[in-house]
C-alpha cells in the first residue's frame, strides 16, 4: 500500500489473500434446509484485488477496487458427515459442482466523524459499497452486492458512557 500520496489525499494498494476451509459445513438452502442434511466440505479460494482510493476530506474518502477471485469447492476433510458433492446435486444446490472464477469491481465510499474509529465516544459513520460480481468461466453466477454501514455514537454525559446506535443493510441480486 502507498498510503500517502498526493499529501496523504491519494492511496493505492494492492492486496493478496489465501482462504482454506477444510470442514464447512452445508445443510441445504434456505428455509427448508435440515439439520439431518448436513455435509461438510471444503473451500479454497486465491484472491488479488488493488485498489485506489482518495481522500479529499479527513472525514470523507472513496474509491475503487477491482480483484480476481478463484473458488474452488470440493470433498471436505470431516470423516462425521457426508461432503456436499455426496449428499447434494446442482439441482438442489446450484454452483457446487462447477465453480467459475470472478473477476469485481467495487465503488465504495465512507463518511467517518467518529472521534476515536477502534474505540468511538461521538460521531458518526457511514459506509456503502456496491460490488459487481462477474462470473469468468460459466457465464451463469454473476450478480450485484450492496452493503450499506450506518452507525451514530451518542456520548452521555462526560463521555464514560456511549449510546450507540447501528443500522446495517447487505443486498444481493442475481440476473435471470
Amino acid at each position: 500500500s502507498m498510503p500517502r500520496l498526493l499529501n496523504e489525499k491519494l492511496e493505492i494498494g494492492l492486496e493478496t489473500s489465501y482462504k482454506r476451509h477444510s470442514q464447512e459445513d452445508f445443510y441445504g438452502l434456505g428455509l427448508d434446509s435440515k439439520l439431518e442434511n448436513r455435509a461438510n466440505f471444503k473451500y479454497k479460494s486465491p484472491e488479488v484485488q488493488g485498489r485506489v482510493m482518495v481522500t479529499p476530506l479527513p472525514w470523507l474518502n472513496a474509491g475503487v477496487r477491482l480483484g480476481w477471485q478463484s473458488v474452488t469447492i470440493g470433498p471436505g476433510t470431516d470423516d462425521r458427515f457426508p461432503t456436499v458433492p455426496d449428499r447434494f446435486f446442482d439441482d438442489i444446490a446450484p454452483g457446487l459442482r462447477e465453480q467459475p472464477d470472478f473477476s469485481y469491481t467495487d465503488l465504495f465510499t465512507t463518511l467517518d466523524t467518529r472521534d476515536q474509529p477502534g474505540n468511538a465516544r461521538q460521531g458518526s459513520y457511514l459506509g456503502v459499497l456496491w460490488r459487481r460480481h462477474n462470473d469468468l468461466d460459466l457465464d451463469r453466477f454473476s450478480f450485484d452486492q450492496v452493503d450499506i454501514d450506518a452507525q451514530q455514537f451518542l456520548p452521555i454525559f462526560d463521555k464514560k458512557r456511549v449510546l450507540a446506535l447501528r443500522v446495517q443493510l447487505w443486498a444481493t441480486s442475481t440476473e435471470a
